[in-house]
């Protein structure tokens, strides 16, 4: 057993012992008290994990070889992807919970033997696993592995022989899976296949005949496919709508005729696409598409003339607000955005990170609830992890994690929840798994283990399946194998003692709840919207000892109105020992509408399960691929114990999203 297992055992051990000890003095304390404040002694805890440390899944390729896991995918609580085991060559895998060795093993043998299958490209359309595979006969081609996940199987041969026709920017709207594909009649165009995905099909010849139109960043907004393709008159912006053949595909727009308006960056906003293109006038501007994405509603969103072009790039979103790095003057390539209606009036700049004509050139943005995070460079503490938050007029410092003028060489950003995850290098530890949570200081942002501790582990292909983190890493014992940092407590406590006068404390700084800015919930039956708080993690959980008549957003699942689920509580009894706002959880049924109110929409959930369940059936915060919210609250509160023993959980997909003013 490697030193870093040894270490987490015995922590472990150390935890059990330290909780049977916390349980007895509980124990104590409710049996001599009068009037217990139950909330206040099961959540007695601090912000965030003491000395968490991530656990290896399994050591896949056994010894100091290794399996190299990559493209993880997930599929409710199973987790696929890619590794070497040294015996079968680059194969399919999956783990399935507890995730560790027992429960993780190799699919199959696409390419028998010790070839390797090479699968790329895992995407995920309802419970199927579609990917990039090459058996040794056929060459790259489509394959599927559909329920329950043994037989893998190609959906087509499109490129006969051992050519393969290498399936590529593998996007899924409906029921199709669309795809680019290279055959030699046709050269690299956009394909598809469609239930029950046993052959595929020319969606259109963009570039006639056998040369290529070489179709890239595939983006779907609706049932709309957008692409850029060559027609062999320039690179510009193309769509596909169903059913995704020749007659339903076409040019949006001839941006820069004569020449490449090379659309990049494409990012969808609603129903609006934003992109970076040339045009003839103007050089690289910000361009916008809007329905019905035709030649008539596709302009430059920017329409200032200046001697030089902007040249916008790495777009990101948040709400209807887009972010994007440029330079429009004086001032560099530094943080812009760009708000609704989207003109030239509504440009502005975040913050002039590296001052003066310098750059900072901001990088690797991404969304994480309302805060915007990015590396930029400001002139003295390097490359480093900033953020920005409402109302993005300035921007913050998150931490000089490699001290002075030194890049961090900050990779790999991830949200779970509110938590960002990253990898960086210190200096001094070498490159390893960092987070931050909020407020996002110096304070909350941390290194989170050293893996090898002689040299860099350096984390990669960080992924989330519900409150589990997967990443591969490499140790001098194991090699690069596949790694987990998860958070495995229960449900939350929501509600104190029926009837009785609970007297609490004033809460600490430790466990002060996010403002949502102005979020809301509506549950039917409830009246007025309820305030919607974000609730922080601490050691055993959210201490929901302080969010009264709020519903709190448990920090860690996903962010509401984003795809995942995003787990949402509210107490059952007040501390005052009146009915709190989820009192009346357990009477709504399937089809009841739930409604979250964000930026100025209204996003409308539709009830699909009502169920009971025990206080550590953690299930239900499992992973969706969809926008869902689970609600929670307790049930069946036991006098002699003083404990809720079951909880109340109500599930709801999103159906609609609406302006706010929709009656």
């Amino acid at each position: 057993m490697s030193e870093n297992k040894s270490r987490v055992t015995k922590k472990n051990r150390s935890n059990k012992l330290h909780q049977n000890i916390l349980l007895a003095i509980v124990s104590f304390v409710l049996a001599v008290s009068i009037i217990v404040p139950e909330a206040l002694i099961v959540h007695a805890q601090t912000s965030t994990p003491t000395d968490p440390e991530p656990v290896l899944v399994g050591d896949l390729h056994d010894g100091a070889a290794s399996s190299t896991p990559r493209y993880m995918t997930a599929i409710g609580s199973t987790i696929f992807f890619r590794a070497d085991d040294g015996e079968y060559g680059i194969e399919i895998w999956r783990s399935d919970p507890p995730y560790d060795e027992d429960h993780t093993y190799r699919v199959t043998d696409i390419n028998p033997g010790v070839a390797s299958a090479w699968p790329e490209y895992l995407t995920v359309l309802d419970n199927i696993l579609f990917f990039q595979a090459d058996d040794g006969n056929h060459g790259k081609e489509l394959w599927k592995l559909e329920p329950p996940y043994f037989q893998p199987q190609m959906v087509a041969d499109i490129q006969y022989g051992s050519r393969g026709s290498a399936p590529a920017e593998l996007v899924t709207i409906g029921n199709a899976i669309l795809f680019t594909a290279n055959e030699t009649e046709h050269g690299t165009e956009i394909w598809k296949s469609q239930p029950p995905y046993t052959s595929a099909q020319l969606v259109a010849d963009v570039r006639s005949g056998g040369v290529s139109s070489e179709p890239r960043d595939l983006t779907a907004i609706g049932w709309t496919l957008f692409f850029s393709a060559d027609d062999s008159t320039g690179r510009e912006l193309w769509k596909s709508e169903p059913p995704f053949v020749g007659g339903s595909t076409s040019m949006v727009k001839r941006i820069f005729p004569g020449d490449n308006a090379d659309p990049l960056d494409l990012t969808r906003v609603g129903n609006k696409l934003f992109f970076s293109a040339n045009d003839l006038e103007s050089g690289k501007e910000l361009w916008i598409s809007e329905p019905p994405y035709n030649e008539f509603s596709t302009r430059r969103a920017n329409e200032i003339d200046r001697p030089f072009p902007s040249e916008p790039y790495d777009l990101e979103v948040i709400g209807e607000t887009v972010f994007f790095t440029a330079n429009m003057g004086n001032s560099g390539f530094e943080l812009r955005k760009i708000e609704s209606p989207y003109t030239s009036t509504y440009v502005s700049r975040v913050d002039d990170i590296y001052e003066g004509s310098d750059s900072s050139n901001p990088e690797q943005k991404l969304a994480v609830g309302e805060t915007l995070f990015f590396v930029a460079e400001d002139g003295t503490h390097g490359m480093e992890l900033h953020a920005s938050s409402p109302p993005y007029d300035d921007s913050d410092l998150v931490e000089d994690i490699n001290p002075g003028a030194a890049d961090a060489d900050i990779a790999n950003l991830t949200a779970m929840g509110t938590t960002l995850f990253f990898t960086a290098n210190d200096g001094t530890f070498g490159n390893e798994l960092w987070r931050s949570v909020p407020p996002y200081d110096p304070d909350h942002t941390e290194r989170i283990s050293n893996i090898h501790r002689a040299g860099n582990t350096n984390p990669n292909e960080l992924t989330v399946l519900s409150r589990t983190l997967f990443f591969n890493a490499f140790d001098t014992t194991d090699g690069v194998e596949l790694w987990m940092f998860s958070y495995d407590w229960g449900l939350p406590r929501t509600g104190f003692a029926p009837d009785v006068v609970t007297t609490l404390p004033k809460q600490p700084s430790d466990v002060v709840y996010q403002d949502m800015n102005s979020l809301t919930l509506t549950i039917p039956g409830n009246g007025t919207p309820l305030p919607l708080v974000g609730v922080p993690i601490a050691d055993d959980g959210w201490n929901l000892t302080w969010l009264g008549a709020n519903a709190g957003y448990l920090s860690e699942t996903a962010f509401p109105t984003l795809p995942g689920n995003t787990a949402i509580t509210g107490h059952a009894y007040l501390a005052d020992g009146t009915p709190g706002p989820f009192v009346n959880l357990h009477t709504l049924g399937w089809g009841n509408e739930i409604s979250l109110h964000a930026w100025g929409q209204r996003y409308v959930y539709q009830v699909r399960s009502v169920k009971q369940v025990d206080a550590d059936d953690i299930s239900v915060l499992g992973h969706k691929d969809e926008d869902w919210i689970t609600l929670i609250t307790c049930k069946d509160f036991d006098e002699e114990s003083g404990q809720y023993q079951h909880r109340t959980v109500v599930q709801a997909v999103l159906m609609r999203v609406e302006p706010t003013d929709t009656k």
